[in-house]
Parts: structure tokens; C-alpha cells; sequence
């Protein structure tokens, strides 16, 4: 037998051997191997947290597939994230707590930011620098933490937000000889090597005593960072379904730069058992972060019309949703469910296959009901079974509880 022939065999044999193992395992995929979604992490996840100290953590949600990412940054109480910049503009959202913070252009000025609050909403330009001061000294001091959402194209690194200190014992200051660093600051070298050494934490700081701020010396600029999002008023609101509120560039001057951030968000609250969807976004990926509670999401495959997920999913965790692809997701039956979702469009589009919006309403009667092949009573339903709901639907009353038929199957 010719050797390239065995080669062949052997090959074959191996793949035949590794697919029955697998399958042996009773190992399934809910993730379809189309190209389009191999790289493509849909599964709900929890940030993997690379710094992590007494004040804080820095985490991130790497591997998605997506140029679309997550980090999230959490500040105990009376602690400090030390000045730093990040690798790509970030939007972001604060979870819980409440902070001062400061950010400073690459030309040296600092603008006066208004604190930050549970609820907000605010971004921070690439070009800056920022800090986080969380003040709260009591004993039940309330964590506070924010999430951030960032195009990575243009990144460090594909599909990751990387941190970058410019103080304290990961700034890169450090790569430089203390002569280089004496020379640019005019100090002598024992004042050099104390400036860059003495701080051995990174990036976040937990202070014994509280600080008080003053103002910098640098020149101050006005400048509008932070969206009142959740303390304003909603963009929707639905009884029994949820409320939503929007920060994308179209909503004033101040959301205008998001235009160049390439980026839109929203802000969702759903009632117990409320639906979100089913819908899709035809014009950009989605990240979604989940504030509180729980739920589940299905995703659906476009062309194939296959779910490749169906999945619980908890507090602290991001979903994928690719652009094109259908999703719902439902609050648990319990409690509401309130989650953070950032698109990689300053616009981003949903259409939604229910509701008062769904496009079937402008679509002519006639063309409704040649396309499903039902009568004028079946169409009317559909038409007119949600007359004043939309986006977030209420919970159905005639639906079967689908805890029951799960409890049922097992």
C-alpha cells in the first residue's frame, strides 16, 4: 500500500475514533459550526478578573468572537483606581454604588465631571485619563462597580479592553531608566526612584483614611459625560412588561459622541415573566450585561431558522447576540429583570416579531394573508392580540407554564 494511502486511512481513522468518543460522552454543541459563528463565545459568562486586590478588580469578558467587548470595574469602599487610560472608547454603565471621578485630556486639561451614581450612564474617550474615588467609609459600605462596552478594532488587542495605569507599579513609566525619568522631570535620582517604586499596588488603591479632593491646577473645560439614564424618564414603558431607556447619539448634543465611538445602548427593565423579543438587529452585534435577576434567552440561527441557544442565564453575566440572529429573552416568573445591552452601531436596530411595531401592521392585509395562508379571523388575531404593547410584552395569559412542563418531563 502506497504510504500517502496509509496516511489517508490513518487520518480517517482518527476523526471516525474522536467522533464516536465524543458522541460516547453525550457531548452536544449549542452553537452551530457555520463560519460565521465558530469564533463567536454565545454562551453567558462571567468577567475573567485580571487585577485583584483589596480596593478592586478589573475584569474582563475576553474570547467572545466579536470585536465587541466587556470589562467590569469594581472599587470597594474608600478605595481608589489609580489614574489610567483605556485602550479603545468605552461606554459604560454603573451597577451599583457611587463614585467620584475625574478624567483628563492628552493636552492636559481635566474636565468637571459630575459624580457617579447607580443607574448612569457615561463614556470615557480613549484620549483620556481617568481615575475612581469610591468615598464610602461606612461599615456597610455599598461596592461600587461599573460596566464598559468597547469596539476593539483599533484596539490592542482583537476582542479585549486593556487597562493602561499611568501611576503606580504597572504604569509604564517604569520601562524607562530613572536617569530618562530624572532628566524629564528634573529630579535627582533618589527622588525618581521613590516616585516610581514606592507604590507597589496596581491599579486599585484601599485608602486607611478618607481623602478629601481639590481642584487640579491644570485649566478645567466643561464638558457633559455622564446620561441621568435610569433617573429620567423611559423611552418606553409598557404595563406588565418592562420599561427601556436609550443612550444613543441621536438623543442630543451630548450622546453625539457616540457617533465616533461607533456604539448605542440601552438600559432594560422587564417585569417577572415579561418577553423581550422575539426580534433581531439587523445592523450590529449586541453585548448584553445583566444588572439584576435572572431569565432565559434563545437564540435563533438565521437561513438555517435553527436555535443554537437555550440557556438560563444570571446576575453578573454578559450574552452575545450577533447581528441577524433572533433572540428573546424572558424575566424569570419571580422577580424583574433588568439588563445593560450596548450594540456596535451609534443607531441600533431592532425589529420585533410582535407587538403594536412589528412590521406586520404595515404590511397590506392582503399580502398577510397569501403569505401565512390563513383567513381573515386567524390575521386579525395576530394583528390585534397586543393592541397597545410592544417591545416588552407582558406575560400571555393562555401560555402554558413552561417551568410546569419541564417539571412534567423530568
Amino acid at each position: 500500500m502506497a504510504k500517502d494511502s496509509r496516511i489517508r486511512i490513518s487520518l480517517l481513522l482518527q476523526l471516525v475514533f474522536c467522533g464516536t468518543l465524543a458522541y460516547s460522552f453525550g457531548f452536544k454543541s449549542t452553537v452551530s459550526f457555520t463560519p460565521a459563528l465558530q469564533a463567536i463565545n454565545l454562551k453567558p459568562d462571567y468577567p475573567n478578573n485580571i487585577i485583584s486586590n483589596s480596593g478592586g478588580k478589573f475584569g474582563v469578558w475576553d474570547g467572545r468572537g466579536s470585536d465587541l467587548a466587556g470589562i467590569k470595574v469594581s472599587l470597594a469602599g474608600n478605595s481608589l483606581m489609580q489614574p489610567a487610560h483605556f485602550d479603545c472608547d468605552i461606554l459604560a454603565h454603573v451597577v451599583s454604588g457611587a463614585a467620584k471621578w475625574g478624567m483628563i485630556h492628552a493636552e492636559g486639561q481635566w474636565v468637571e465631571t459630575a459624580p457617579l451614581e447607580e443607574g448612569d450612564s457615561f463614556v470615557i474617550p480613549k484620549e483620556t485619563t481617568v481615575w475612581f474615588y469610591n468615598d464610602d467609609v461606612s461599615d456597610v459600605s455599598p461596592e461600587f462597580a461599573f460596566v464598559g462596552f468597547a469596539e476593539t478594532s483599533n484596539a490592542l488587542k482583537d476582542g479585549v479592553v486593556t487597562v493602561l495605569p499611568v501611576i503606580g507599579s504597572k504604569s509604564m513609566y517604569l520601562g524607562f531608566d530613572d536617569r530618562s525619568m530624572g532628566d524629564a522631570w528634573a529630579l535627582e535620582k533618589g527622588t525618581v526612584k521613590r516616585l516610581t517604586h514606592q507604590q507597589d499596588e496596581a491599579l486599585f488603591l484601599n485608602l486607611k483614611e478618607k481623602i478629601y479632593l481639590s481642584n487640579p491646577e491644570a485649566d478645567k473645560v466643561q464638558e457633559n459625560h455622564v446620561f441621568k439614564t435610569k433617573a429620567s424618564e423611559p423611552e418606553i414603558y409598557v404595563p406588565g412588561g418592562g420599561k427601556q431607556w436609550s443612550v444613543v447619539a441621536s438623543m442630543g448634543a451630548d450622546y453625539a459622541i457616540l457617533n465616533s465611538f461607533g456604539l448605542g445602548g440601552q438600559l432594560i427593565l422587564q417585569r417577572p415573566n415579561s418577553l423581550y423579543g422575539p426580534a433581531y438587529s439587523s445592523n450590529s452585534d449586541t453585548l448584553i450585561y445583566v444588572v439584576k435577576g435572572k431569565g432565559h434567552i434563545w437564540i435563533v440561527e438565521p437561513m438555517k431558522n435553527q436555535q443554537i441557544l437555550d440557556i438560563a442565564f444570571f446576575e453578573g453575566q454578559i450574552l452575545s447576540v450577533p447581528r441577524d440572529h433572533g433572540f428573546l429573552i424572558v424575566a424569570d416568573t419571580d422577580d424583574d429583570l433588568e439588563h445593560f445591552q450596548v450594540a456596535n452601531h451609534p443607531a441600533p436596530s431592532k425589529t420585533f416579531f410582535a407587538g403594536k411595531r412589528s412590521p406586520y401592521l404595515a404590511i397590506p392585509w392582503e399580502i398577510l394573508r397569501v403569505s401565512f395562508d390563513v383567513d381573515d379571523t386567524m390575521l386579525d388575531k395576530l394583528l390585534h392580540s397586543r393592541t397597545y404593547e410592544y417591545t416588552l410584552l407582558p406575560p400571555y395569559k393562555g401560555s402554558v407554564d413552561r417551568d410546569s412542563i419541564q417539571a412534567a418531563a423530568e
